[in-house]
């Protein structure tokens, strides 16, 4: 089954990888524009790690836009039809502010785990069990931007139903995203490393990395939108 889901998302990258190439290709030129103008997200100096603020800020604001314009293509692609990236475009700031909830609703219980973990047990302890539960919960309530996008509901309603349909089929899922997860953060990882010793951290450098990145990085929606497409929509409540 697992395997089935896996050459399913793979055929449906490659065989529409021209159109996700145009409805990726503006946030991941934005995203480059970002992190070659305000500089990485992160950087090390001797022993302390520095955080941009500015370059955090404005790449989680990309983020909602663009799985909402993935998203809308997704399904446009699965119906027969693609959709003119203008119209991608435009769901996505239609839906921009609930499925920028849902992901506030999505990434808080982890962080209160890993801040309430910590807390009470040694981090050597604490920060791995911290991660696995984190992971495990962000499995089980990742269709909830599907739901948003796709099914117009409110963001903690789309959380709980992400919740409550993903119950039969969390082991596979869990298994499905971390190995897809590694294939593809790995890919990216190994693209920037050569654009970064070839043009340094310079906006040439993420140019050239974010792109291919981009549409690696829908490889995985794909998968999660597969998984989503198979699990039956909750009633309409009277």
């Amino acid at each position: 089954m697992l395997m089935q889901r896996f050459r399913e998302s793979w055929f449906f990258w490659r065989h529409n990888l021209r159109t996700l190439l145009w409805v990726t290709l503006p946030f991941a030129l934005a995203e480059a524009l970002v992190l070659g103008l305000s500089g990485p997200l992160l950087s090390v100096d001797g022993e302390q790690v520095q955080f941009n603020q500015l370059s955090m800020v404005l790449s989680l604001l990309l983020l909602p836009l663009a799985d909402a314009a993935l998203i809308s293509q997704l399904a446009a692609l699965q119906a027969g039809r693609a959709r003119p990236v203008v119209d991608c475009l435009t769901v996505a700031l239609r839906k921009l502010l609930p499925l920028a909830g849902a992901y506030v609703l999505m990434v808080m219980p982890p962080i209160l785990v890993l801040s309430i973990g910590l807390s009470l047990v040694p981090t050597s302890v604490g920060m791995p069990l911290g991660l696995m539960i984190t992971f495990w919960w962000y499995c089980r309530v990742s269709i909830a931007p599907f739901i948003v996008v796709l099914e117009g509901t409110l963001p903690l309603t789309a959380v709980q139903q992400a919740w409550r349909r993903t119950a039969p089929v969390q082991g596979e899922l869990v298994l499905a995203l971390m190995l897809s997860q590694l294939v593809v953060k790995g890919a990216s990882a190994g693209l920037m490393a050569m654009a970064d010793g070839v043009f340094g951290q310079t906006l040439p450098a993420y140019l050239l990395a974010s792109v291919p990145s981009a549409l690696l990085a829908a490889l995985v929606t794909i998968v999660l939108f597969r998984f989503y497409g198979l699990l039956p929509r909750e009633p309409e409540p009277s």
